[in-house]
């Protein structure tokens, strides 16, 4: 059997081991003499030595964070989401709302083999809550937070890697199905019609790779910038009473009269009393709904 033809035996079946798959690859880039390919499976299988090296499918946006919270006389939250909202440093949130995978493709498909409940932790840096623990919650303290990647993104980085080998070398054989068995340096493809298809099928876009943030709502679908009839309706339809949407729209106007851009103090305060009240049961409503479609509705009406 050819190397190439291996090759795709192996990337349909996820039956095979990832690394195993990536080391033929590295034979096949051997032969072929592309630099970009034998970077591209040094990095898959060694991890990437910092984030900016990152391709796009090692990027997962969206990304929620989870926490355990103190209060006083024995009260606390454990495993309550974080909002964004409530970090106001832009690098940090984006920071925190991103699922950067650095380490080699082996550590991921390793995860995958140990019981978990549905997902994985990757811890705060402890500095970070320090900074931000009682910033979050009112009258609380962070004392644990942690990204929460869902094993399905696991599953897709995977299948990902998986789908570009595959594509890469069905493309490869088109233009010269003996490719894989010439003689190193033989040069067996144009190295400018290897790098085009590379390009293409590594680095290009295949099948959907989604945020790591599996809730969705219709509200998100809606335009509602500057509409603060909109975003009322949209919070009502999400159980919101009036007492609590006219404390929203007064806290919106104290933040723009004070002139803060985005989701200011008081707005930020707002949201943070809305979870605590879905957490403690006082509200109609989850605290998925509070710390995640709520921040991006107002975000939506402010233009964020």
């Amino acid at each position: 059997m050819s190397l190439l033809r291996d090759i795709q035996l192996q990337a349909v079946s996820s039956n095979n081991k990832i690394t195993d798959l990536l080391r033929k690859c590295k034979i096949l880039a051997a032969r072929l003499g592309n630099k970009d390919f034998e970077e591209w499976i040094e990095r898959e299988l060694n991890g990437y030595k910092s984030k900016e090296q990152l391709p796009s499918y090692r990027l997962i946006r969206g990304v929620e964070s989870k926490g355990h919270f103190s209060g006083y006389f024995g009260s606390g939250l454990r495993n309550a989401s974080i909002p964004p909202s409530c970090i106001a440093d832009k690098k940090v949130r984006e920071h925190l709302t991103t699922g950067y995978f650095t380490q080699s493709i082996s550590v991921y498909e390793e995860l995958l083999t140990k019981d978990n409940e549905g997902s994985f932790r990757v811890p705060w840096p402890s500095d970070l809550v320090s900074i931000l623990g009682q910033k979050i919650y009112e009258d609380m303290n962070c004392m644990q937070a942690w990204k929460v990647i869902p094993s399905g993104i696991i599953i897709k980085l995977i299948d990902s890697v998986r789908n570009r080998i595959l594509s890469f070398v069905l493309e490869i054989e088109k233009v010269n199905p003996e490719a894989g068995e010439a003689a190193i340096n033989s040069e067996p493809i144009p190295q400018k019609s290897v790098s085009q298809i590379f390009n293409t099928h590594i680095y290009g876009s295949i099948g959907s790779y989604a945020s790591g943030n599996q809730n969705s709502h219709q509200t998100l679908e809606v335009n509602i910038y500057r509409d603060l009839g909109g975003l009322k309706s949209e919070l009502k339809k999400l159980g919101i009473d009036e007492y609590d949407i006219k404390n929203l729209e007064k806290s919106m106007l104290e933040d723009k009269k004070k002139g803060e851009e985005g989701i200011g103090k008081k707005t930020a305060t707002w949201l943070s009393k809305m979870i605590k009240k879905a957490a403690n049961g006082t509200v109609k409503i989850s605290v998925k709904t509070a710390s995640q479609i709520i921040p991006k509705l107002i975000g939506n009406y402010l233009g964020m």
